[in-house]
């Protein structure tokens, strides 16, 4: 699946699943980094990496998306997930979209449909109502999954055609699957990551200075 395609998808109302499989998720699964923490504080709890290993194993149908750079760090590992059944694809589709043209389009094609926004308090900048965002811990929210998970079932139940975007670190993965069990394409699971930070002034990667420089210019 290509951006356009992914577009078209929400513009369409296609429910759908997508959850992202870069380095942190990699060093997690393989527990190569022991008591350590990825880029942004989440640290590689060893029940997280054995919950996220049952993920690859089970093979789900959704769209699962490996990081280039995962694909590098790791390319023996890479080359046997990507033999396993499920349904890879880039997992800087979004990322890509917004260095190169912003995320407007993505934005504008789901403005007519039901959106929640998971994640930390910042982002509400973009949920813009309470009705659309429900707050996580920036870090570490693997600890309250089940409370999370109670709590997104709440909103959802008796519901159809909510886009919910996830930006949970490492712990996206295991919500986008234990969501996508529950509820199947009756809503749509995206696995965000960070792509949404610089749209409101976080800079948390080194690509995002740029995007937050020409948010600015258009300002």
């Amino acid at each position: 699946m290509n951006y356009d395609q992914f577009i078209s998808k929400l513009q369409n109302k296609e429910n759908f699943a997508f959850s992202r499989w870069g380095d942190g998720e990699f060093n997690c699964v393989l527990q190569t980094r022991p008591g350590k923490a990825n880029c942004d504080g989440n640290l590689y709890y060893p029940d997280l990496g054995n919950a996220l290993k049952e993920i690859i194993v089970g093979a789900p149908s959704y769209y699962m998306g490996m990081q280039p750079l995962a694909k590098r760090l790791f390319p023996a590992v890479a080359n046997e997930w990507l033999l396993n059944g499920s349904n890879w694809i880039n997992a800087d589709i979004l990322h890509n979209a917004s260095q190169k043209e912003g995320l407007y389009r993505l934005f504008r094609a789901y403005i007519d449909r039901q959106v929640l926004y998971v994640g930390p308090g910042y982002l509400y900048r973009i949920a813009k109502t309470p009705s659309r965002f429900y707050e996580i811990e920036s870090k570490n929210c693997w600890k309250h999954r089940a409370l999370i998970l109670a709590d997104l079932s709440n909103i959802l139940d008796n519901k159809t055609d909510i886009v919910v975007l996830i930006s949970a670190g490492m712990a996206a993965n295991y919500l986008v699957d234990e969501l996508h069990k529950i509820y199947g394409n009756q809503h749509t699971f995206i696995d965000a990551g960070s792509v949404f930070d610089p749209y409101c002034g976080v800079n948390s990667r080194k690509y995002h200075s740029q995007i937050i420089e020409r948010l600015n210019k258009s300002l």
